[in-house]
């Protein structure tokens, strides 16, 4: 049986303050990695540095907050380093120009805040792509209302406890008493009740204090602490072991832990935890790994209240293991095998944990496929094969030997229908309704279809296609009597088994809608967007998921409820035990999407943002200003909700709630455009707040360009689940996005005009954000063929894009280069051109060796230039140029360094190009040893 002594634990370690110029920073791990590659760019000249400065103010209040913690992240959520702010709440860091940088809010390390997560826990004060100093920056963070508490802690005979550690929140630090047993906190809340934990060096005294909110002063008194036995054993009763699992004190509604300790239960699942208060609630949970826990699949955690507790029981920990495989072959309606068909599980909590990332797997040569690592219960997973309806299947996990059927896309449709109760039990006669809605001329079509369940709790459902151009979009529902309400979406070009739960009527969820200052905000409409049911079976240890249904939030079909004169609402027939997210849309407010959730309190009352933008907008072609009815485009702007939109019969359309922001337009589709070729312009507009913006934007034909995607080590595509390319625009929106094949292969549609591309990768077990610290840089042109282009990722992650070869073709022009050489003198005779950097040492040492060869080279009828290729003055050049008596004619790009350099093919510095006498590039990227023998062959 496996004992383990708890360690005290703070909640932060030591924390180092730097005495540096850039104020506020601390000295962390975190920190140097990609700090350091920030500085070593900037001290390289690659980017510039931004400044990022302001301060953090109290939201309450206004006033600023001194000793502030702010965690300052890049884009893929990688955390560069830990900022304090300064005694007046100043905080100041620098980020390279063009970076995407953010920042979140952090706990408190000296114990002078708790922060008031409830409202702000997804709350990020700043994101964006930083292309300037930013030098007044204001953080507003809700804070609890605090004051200090003056204590003392005391023994079981009343003498004084020192060096005794208190705690009041996970989120500050414990305080230490003194010789006298006084203690001090700063941050006693007076607008809640809360809790004080007190306990002895040794750990063999403990004490806990319930306070209400207010309270100055108090006294703890210490009682023994006491040991428990317990065990972990699966949902079929067997023990699991061996196991780890975590055990900790959350004071006050701490969100994680204080005293945590780590508990290791023997193989039989046995375990003893040791200096536990018995007048105190812990919290034990795990989750799961690759070493000890590598049998349960998900994170889980038990309330464990020792005062409930008789010391004799065990504590019993409940997980559930994930032990079963499901294996089957997928053919056609002729018994031939599908290979390559793609299975992906949609009920990714009956997965293993550490195999969700990669839940796809493929059929074999024959047809057949094997899903490990699943739990108990039921999986519904997905089938889809190119050439035919996908399918989606519901199946028991231990199942062996199913079979499934795939037919092609212009049969019907079949969907099958289960409706049972919450334990999983068929309801026989109960309605089901299905409706698919399809967009005509600006106004919803919808059609409908109704069945009654069999004695099984079936029915189905056949529907033929809709066509090739009609993407319309289907709704499951069973409206019965005594229960409440059930949906799910499905797609018209598909197969499908489908579960509806029916819920007793239970409690609904309900809130109210507010303003800014708190007021109630009346009319306010509800539309549900998505829904997920839940239900409960014998095998799970928590609520099953089914799949997540998705609707249109603009449909009057999907609206739910109105706000009252109250503010108030009921998603009525709507049970808690079900995942439900709502738009809300209130005249002169930002919508906002609420997730009402069983597995997080979405709490009750709901603020809407006031300030929004009116548009009026017409669609027109770009050649011909002719509108463009019936198209449906997407509003986007940085770091804010897109907004779909479609036109009317003018090609016009009006948007009453637009959040204020720079947006770009992107194309989506256009009825009756079978091509599919259309993009907008992507000139954007600004909506501010309060005003009425009036654009034209306009349509062009797309500019194909494809290409490759490949590691620059291997030079194959990386080894991912998903691999995909965005196109954005200077200020950060996102335009054009392709998912590059197997084969390595992408296609982006593009307008003309310059773009950043960047690349996100995923991995098997982590999203992985790859992006160059001075993105891709695309120009694409009308009138060009772009194909065969080829994308590079180096092993640090930046994605390039290597330049065409110049062999075989003839020189581009060279006025942009500077070279003070008549065409005359370049006629009829070989070139040597050597792009160079006076700045890097390779440089110079192959400009000063060719100099030694230019008699040699004027012998051979080849002209020698050099061509400086960096950015420098002038002056600089000429200055150098002299000192070192380089005899060559030496030039320098006059415009964008980086386009010219691309043009001419210049992979890396010193580059040399070798011609013939028509100045047709016979060699490129030679090495100086190599020279004499390429003049000599060409």
């Amino acid at each position: 049986m496996s004992r383990m002594r708890a360690i005290p634990k703070m909640v932060f370690g030591a924390v180092v303050i730097l005495a540096a110029s850039r104020a506020g920073a601390i000295e962390n791990d975190s920190y140097s990695a990609q700090r350091a590659a920030d500085m070593k760019d900037a001290a390289d000249g690659t980017v510039g540095l931004c400044t990022l400065s302001g301060k953090v103010v109290n939201f309450g209040t206004g006033e600023p907050v001194p000793y502030f913690h702010l965690l300052y992240m890049e884009k893929g959520g990688g955390l560069i380093e830990h900022l304090e702010t300064d005694g007046e709440g100043n905080f100041h860091t620098t980020a390279p120009e063009g970076s995407e940088r953010y920042f979140k809010f952090g706990r408190s390390r000296r114990g002078t805040y708790i922060i008031d997560w409830h409202p702000q826990i997804a709350f990020v004060p700043f994101r964006g792509i930083v292309r300037d100093d930013m030098t007044d920056l204001v953080f507003r963070v809700r804070l609890w209302p605090v004051r200090v508490l003056t204590g003392k802690v005391l023994g079981r005979s009343g003498q004084a406890v020192n060096n005794a550690s208190v705690y009041i929140h996970c989120d500050v630090p414990a305080v230490k008493t003194d010789s006298a047993g006084i203690f001090k906190v700063a941050v006693a809340p007076t607008d809640r009740d809360f809790d004080l934990f007190a306990i002895s060096e040794d750990m063999n005294h403990a004490g806990l204090v319930h306070l209400k909110a207010g309270t100055t002063a108090a006294t703890i008194h210490l009682e023994p602490t006491a040991s428990y036995k317990g065990r972990v054993i699966d949902t079929a009763g067997r023990a699991v072991g061996p196991f780890k699992l975590l055990l900790g004190l959350r004071p006050s509604g701490s969100g994680s832990d204080c005293l945590q300790q780590q508990i290791h239960a023997d193989i039989d699942g046995t375990f003893t935890i040791d200096d536990l208060c018995p007048k105190a609630d812990y919290v034990a949970w795990w989750f799961p790994d690759e070493q000890i826990n590598h049998t349960i699949g998900e994170h889980g955690k038990k309330l464990i209240a020792l005062t409930e507790h008789k010391s004799e029981e065990l504590i019993q920990i409940v997980v559930e293991q994930y032990l079963n495989s499901l294996s089957g072959r997928v053919t056609n309606a002729k018994g031939e095998s599908i290979v390559g068909a793609k299975i992906m599980v949609l009920t990714t909590h009956r997965i293993q944990a550490s195999y969700r990332q990669n839940r796809a797997v493929f059929t074999a040569e024959n047809g057949e496929f094997s899903l490990p690592n699943l739990a108990d219960g039921e999986v519904l997973f997905n089938v889809y094969a190119k050439g035919y309806k996908s399918r989606k299947v519901w199946a028991p996990t231990d199942a062996s030997e199913l079979q499934i059927i795939l037919k092609p896309p212009s049969e019907t449709s079949v969907y099958e229908v289960l409706v049972a109760d919450d334990e999983n039990r068929p309801i026989p006669n109960a309605p089901v309704n299905l409706r698919f809605s399809v967009l005509e001329a600006g106004q919803e079509v919808i059609t409908s279809y109704t069945a009654m369940t069999n004695a099984a709790g079936r029915a189905e459902f056949s529907v033929k296609p809709f066509g090739d151009n009609v993407q319309p979009h289907g709704v499951l529902s069973c409206d019965m009597d005594g229960c409440d309400l059930a949906y799910n979406s499905v797609w018209h070009q598909e197969d499908s088994q489908v579960k509806l739960v029916l819920h007793e009527p239970g409690e609904h969820w309900s809130g109210k809608i507010v303003n800014s200052q708190q007021s109630p905000v009346s009319g306010a409409k509800l539309y549900m967007t998505s829904m997920s049911q839940r239900t409960r079976t014998s095998q799970r240890t928590a609520v099953q998921w089914l799949n997540q249904s998705h609707f249109s939030a603009e449909s009057e079909l999907g609206l739910l409820a109105e706000t009252n004169a109250k503010g108030q609402f009921v998603l009525n027939r709507f049970n808690k035990k079900d995942f439900v997210r709502v738009v809300v849309k209130a005249p002169g407010y930002k919508r906002r999407e609420i997730d009402f959730s069983p597995e997080r309190d979405p709490g009750t009352i709901f603020q809407l943002s006031a300030g929004v933008a009116v548009v009026k907008g017409l669609l027109i072609g770009e050649s011909t200003p002719k509108p463009m009815p019936w198209a449906s485009i997407q509003l986007r702007a940085y770091n804010l909700p897109a907004r779909d939109i479609v036109t009317d019969e003018s090609g016009s359309f009006i948007i009453e709630d637009l959040e204020p922001g720079e947006y770009v337009p992107v194309f989506q589709s256009l009825k009756g455009d079978s091509d599919g070729n259309y993009v907008c312009v992507p000139e954007s507009f600004v909506a501010e707040a309060g005003a009425t913006a009036e654009v034209a934007l306009k349509v062009q034909r797309g500019i194909p360009v494809q290409g490759r995607l490949i590691e620059s080590k291997t030079q194959r595509r990386p080894t991912a689940r998903r691999i995909y390319l965005a196109a954005r625009v200077k200020s950060g929106q996102t335009v054009a996005v392709d998912d590059v094949e197997p084969d390595a292969s992408w296609q982006l549609l593009l307008p003309a005009g310059q773009f950043e591309i960047y690349c996100s990768i995923l991995m098997d077990r982590s999203l992985r954000f790859i992006n160059s610290k001075k993105p891709v840089l695309f120009t694409a042109e009308r009138g060009k063929i772009y194909e065969g282009l080829v994308l590079e990722i180096t092993e640090q992650g930046h994605l390039l894009m290597p330049p065409s070869s110049l062999m075989g073709n003839h020189l581009p022009e060279l006025k942009d280069l500077n070279i003070e050489i008549s065409s005359a003198d370049a006629g009829g005779r070989r070139m040597l051109i050597c792009f160079f950097d006076m700045n890097q040492r390779p440089s110079r040492n192959c400009l000063r060796q060719l100099s030694t060869m230019a008699q040699e080279f004027k012998g051979k009828g080849v002209i020698a230039v050099a061509v400086q290729a960096s950015r420098v003055g002038e002056a600089a050049l000429n200055e150098w140029v002299k000192t070192n008596n380089i005899p060559l004619s030496v030039g320098r790009i006059q415009s964008d360094e980086e386009k010219t350099r691309f043009k001419w093919g210049v992979r890396s510095l010193p580059w040399l190009i070798l011609t013939d006498k028509d100045h047709v590039v016979v060699a490129e990227g030679i090495a100086l040893s190599e020279l004499d023998l390429e003049i000599k062959d060409k």
